[in-house]
């Protein structure tokens, strides 16, 4: 062999996997005679924490690599296969398959459940599967994986991770995950370094199938020095063959060739595998799987390994006879195209460049006029403006409510727009607008309805944001108690408001009292508020904290729309949709109800503190929260779940603007009362 005439740069990534891998390369061409330096290399995939789904894959590990490869920044990188795009790159050759590690996918249990299911003494994985509780939280960010397991798990809720290996294992933790998926050849690879991780952890094999070349890597270099006539001369190319595994390759070149004819990326929710029979004969099996785990479509065949590339081109477009490219997004001639699938359901009013959610989809559960769409799409987003919820009245006696509540109140609460409207279709917007007159206006207006009672003040109006207020006034009611954004901060203007009477307005002196007789003590506030029977107690628990007089009355109530639109419901299931914004706690139950969970690509964003709650309560996952349910605020908390750089703030999204409240269900709970001394 001849030697080479100088060192060669092996570039890696600077995982602790990347480097084992590329270490255990590196000593097998060491072996050989050649002097090999690891070189570290940087991707955009390990800076950004951003889905990879949303980055095009985990191709972008790979592009950084071949980037320095084709620059002259180092001689080899090592790749794990399963990772690297199957379209070649000029320039650039796989020139050995060094073996191939165990292919399954594991789940990683956190500890809670590793003691419960170590208790049942089984090695038998399928037996301690069947144990696993219902609504487990699961994390991957591999589209087939998350796919499988929804198929498996019904009831689990998918969680969308990235980082290394170690990383990944943490997050199986009590508060955090049940449970994450890895790939088996990664731990094993890693060995030792991960035993203090999984000590208390407990590995169950998954039976799904894997993704195409996965547990085998590539060593990839420039083709003139895979040809022996770069550089290197012979010795490097001579090395790289000696290393090369023909078995494994041709195996994995039959799995590669099913992702190339599907035209599917390895984000795709694609699954194959291959092996040699003892009969000498190549079996390969692959399956495309709806993003829900709602279908599969699969196929097998076998055939003689040197037509390994054949076999898996004919056994793709089989899958796509049996309508493979109707479940799922995996290549631009199979499926509808991501522009075509929703422009109808998604229009948007900037241009292709403007904007900071240009090129993005978001779901947002609201009529099409709603501020929320509009300030949406004025970021360049394209909106699928879509109620998933209802509506409907509550009866109760209007004339019994003006006759005997309406006198004795002092407060009247406004918490959502939706109360207007339903006051207005009982008839009771003139009473009420009569009992917040002050005298002096009645009496300047020639036409003007009762007044207040002699002596009473006029009736207070409150708003809990400026939708509620703009609302209010809109009818003719004069607001003049006006929160910044939830429930705990208007109960808090309410009770602040009623202690501190108006300079310029001073109270009238007490009349005298007679000698020993006590004066009479002033009664506590009145305030009803008419609302959704759905809406948080919060405002009326902290005003009865507060000492006053509290009036609930369901006016109106909202329930789940009895069937979803298809189209959205296609554009959910098909991955489609970038973000869902999450406007009140029956909103998020409407939407699991209708569309099931959102998938590992779309990020949820709440409205409030109730509704994150809620999501979290009901197993969803979410990516940002808004606390003010203005436009402004809202569309920050989208943007910022899905910031180009995957770098999100990590606060909670505050934008200062007169726009539209959210549904009153988004109140913000208040903290809870000291303790007095």
């Amino acid at each position: 062999m001849t030697d080479a005439p100088r060192t060669i740069r092996l570039g890696t990534r600077s995982s602790d996997l990347a480097l084992t891998q590329s270490s255990w390369v590196a000593d097998l061409l060491r072996e050989r005679g050649l002097r090999v330096e690891l070189v570290p290399i940087t991707t955009r995939g390990d800076r950004s924490r951003r889905p990879l789904a949303l980055m095009g894959g985990v191709g972008v590990f790979a592009a950084a690599l071949r980037t320095a490869l084709l620059e002259g920044e180092c001689d080899l990188a090592v790749h794990s296969l399963k990772d690297l795009p199957v379209a070649p790159v000029p320039g650039l050759t796989i020139a050995a398959v060094p073996g191939r590690e165990d292919i399954a996918d594991v789940l990683v249990l956190a500890p809670h459940l590793a003691s419960q299911l170590r208790s049942l003494h089984s090695d038998d994985g399928d037996a301690l599967l069947s144990q696993l509780p219902d609504g487990l939280r699961i994390g991957t960010g591999s589209p087939r994986r998350a796919a499988q397991i929804r198929a498996l798990l019904p009831t689990c809720q998918i969680a969308d991770i990235r980082g290394n290996v170690p990383t990944r294992i943490a997050r199986a933790a009590a508060g955090d995950l049940d449970a994450v998926v890895l790939a088996a050849a990664g731990l094993n690879r890693l060995g030792d370094t991960l035993a203090e991780l999984l000590a208390e952890r407990l590995v169950v094999p998954l039976p799904i199938l894997p993704a195409a070349a996965q547990g085998a890597l590539a060593v990839e270099c420039r083709s003139a020095d895979a040809a022996g006539s770069g550089v290197f001369g012979s010795a490097l190319a001579e090395a790289l063959t000696a290393i090369d595994d023909a078995g494994a390759r041709a195996v994995i070149d039959a799995e590669r060739a099913v992702l190339a004819e599907l035209e599917a990326g390895c984000a795709a929710p694609v699954g194959t595998h291959g092996e040699l029979l003892a009969s000498g004969d190549l079996a390969l099996t692959a399956a495309v799987f709806a993003l829900d785990g709602s279908e599969t479509v699969s196929a097998t065949t076998t055939g003689h390994p040197w037509d390994a590339i054949a076999i898996g081109r004919d056994l793709a477009r089989e899958l796509l006879a049996q309508g493979a490219g109707d479940i799922a997004e995996i290549g631009a001639r199979h499926t509808r195209a991501r522009s075509d699938a929703v422009p109808a359901l998604a229009p948007t009013t900037a241009g292709p460049e403007a904007g900071p959610l240009a090129g993005r989809t978001v779901f947002v559960p609201r009529e099409a006029d709603d501020h929320i769409v509009a300030e949406l799409r004025a970021a360049g987003a394209a909106v699928i403006a879509h109620p998933v919820t209802l509506t409907e009245p509550i009866d109760v006696d209007a004339a019994a409510l003006a006759a005997n509540l309406l006198p004795s109140l002092t407060h009247l609460a406004i918490t959502s727009p939706r109360t207007i409207t339903r006051l207005e279709e009982l008839n009771l917007l003139e009473t009420i607008r009569a009992a917040a007159t002050p005298p002096e206006a009645v009496s300047l207006a020639s036409t003007s309805g009762a007044s207040p009672a002699a002596g009473r003040a006029p009736l207070v109006i409150a708003a809990v944001g400026p939708a509620s207020a703009a609302a209010g006034e809109a009818a003719g009611l004069p607001v003049t108690i006006r929160g910044t954004h939830d429930a705990a901060a208007l109960a808090a203007a309410m009770i602040a408001a009623a202690q501190s009477p108006e300079p310029s307005e001073p109270a009238e002196p007490p009349e005298a009292s007679a000698p020993g007789e006590l004066a009479e003590p002033a009664a506590a506030p009145h305030a009803w508020l008419p609302a959704s029977a759905l809406a948080a107690p919060t405002l009326a628990d902290a005003l009865t904290a507060a000492g006053w007089r509290v009036t609930r009355t369901p006016i109106y109530t909202t329930r789940t729309r009895p069937s979803a639109d298809q189209d959205v419901a296609d554009a959910w299931h098909r991955g489609l949709i970038d973000a869902v914004v999450v406007t009140a706690p029956s909103v998020a139950a409407a939407l699991v109800e209708l569309f099931g969970h959102a998938g590992p690509g779309t990020a949820v964003v709440a409205i409030g503190e109730p509704t994150a709650r809620a999501i979290r309560a009901g197993g969803g996952l979410l990516a940002a929260t808004a606390v003010q349910p203005t436009p402004a605020a809202i569309c920050a908390a989208v943007v910022d779940a899905l910031r180009p750089d995957g770098e999100r703030t990590g606060e909670p999204a505050h934008a200062e603007a007169p726009a539209r409240t959210a549904n009153p269900e988004t109140t913000a709970t208040p903290p809870e009362p000291k303790e007095q001394p």
